[in-house]
């Protein structure tokens, strides 16, 4: 039995696997050719085998059914003999309540007891009959029981040697099978080996690839650093640009200082305002430091005057507008001022800034 329970194991176990290794698309299709007889004769073993162990499961539940049927028999037959012992018993009483009748009429002759004597013997045939029957019964179901034992074992015995001798020959093909596995595994081993030397000869021309791609990533290394040498001189220029810028507000301021300190030298400021005109570059941040200042003594024309004059110079100088429009509204002229912060709102993108002029647009407009 336990050399029937292995090869079922076995059978259950075995399954038909490619081989444990990196495989290209040749090999792949080498194993297909070669798996496919193999796969065939072991499915049609393997189905053979399951359907006889299915067969065999089928006795087995057949047998369990029979089993159950026995094990009634069986409490059938204990309780028959419980009932019987009790019968007995009873009998045995009935007996012996009947002879002390029969030796109390013999003592006291004057008392009658025919009655109790004839009352106890009908009770004793009774339950004689009771009993005879219950022992047949009981004697039946032993002989049917043993016969479905003796039964049961040879079918038992008989199952068991069939199975044994057809997984014996299974067990044989298996091993046939399998011998022959190993042989066109150790063909394909070989092949597999091939394969490598040929991925040690691929190994071989990726390092190459790899030593050229570091050489290119060298030059673009060279490309980055010239792009940042660019980048540098482009800072540096930038800066140059700020320190003009700090240079000619610095001239402005002078102006403005001596605006504030000398009235009289009117004609010297109209010069140097005519010597900033030629360089165009400049002369915006000229006008709008003025309006600054204009605006700052609460002169509102001359602040309006000047702020206009850096956009007829450069439209897109947006620092201007917001003053602009703030001058326009502290002078009262809230229309204008309206107007100018929706000249702004134009060149505005973010939002919460778009929202905030907005809102002065919406309350200028309240006023007007």
């Amino acid at each position: 039995m336990k050399k029937i329970l292995a090869m079922i194991g076995f059978c259950c176990m075995l399954t038909v696997s490619p081989v444990n290794a990196q495989q290209t698309p040749d090999l792949e299709k080498l194993l297909l050719i070669n798996e496919s007889s193999f796969n065939n004769n072991l499915r049609e073993m393997l189905e053979d085998t399951q359907n006889q162990l299915l067969s065999a499961q089928k006795e087995i539940e057949n047998l369990y059914d029979k089993n159950f049927e026995l094990k009634s028999s069986l409490q059938r037959q204990n309780q028959l003999l419980e009932e019987l012992k009790s019968h007995k018993e009873n009998l045995e009483k009935l007996l012996q309540e009947k002879n002390d009748y029969i030796q109390l009429q013999k003592t006291n002759s004057g008392k009658n007891l025919s009655f109790e004597i004839l009352q106890k013997e009908s009770e004793i045939n009774k339950l004689k009959t009771l009993v005879e029957k219950k022992d047949n019964e009981l004697q039946k179901l032993k002989n049917n029981t043993q016969g479905d034992f003796k039964n049961i074992l040879a079918v038992k015995d008989s199952k068991i040697k069939v199975l044994e001798e057809t997984l014996e020959n299974k067990e044989f093909q298996l091993n046939k099978v399998i011998e022959q596995k190993n042989l066109e595994l150790n063909s394909i081993k070989n092949k597999n080996l091939a394969l490598n030397e040929e991925n040690i000869n691929l190994a071989n021309k990726i390092d190459f690839l790899h030593k050229e791609l570091i050489s290119s990533q060298s030059n673009k290394d060279d490309l980055i650093s010239e792009k940042y040498t660019f980048q540098r001189r482009i800072s540096s220029l930038n800066e140059e640009k700020i320190l003009l810028e700090n240079k000619c507000k610095y001239l402005e301021n002078q102006i403005k200082e001596n605006v504030a300190m000398q009235p009289q030298n009117k004609d010297v400021i109209e010069d140097v305002i005519a010597l900033m005109k030629e360089d165009k570059q400049f002369l915006p941040t000229f006008y709008f430091n003025i309006a600054k200042v204009y605006h700052q003594r609460k002169n509102y024309d001359k602040a309006i005057q000047n702020y206009n004059e850096v956009l007829k110079i450069n439209s897109e100088y947006l620092n201007v507008y917001a003053q602009l429009a703030f001058a326009y509204a502290e002078s009262g002229d809230y229309q204008n001022s309206v107007n100018t912060f929706k000249q702004y709102l134009e060149y505005v993108s973010n939002p919460a800034e778009r929202t905030l002029i907005k809102g002065f647009i919406s309350k200028l407009s309240d006023s007007i």
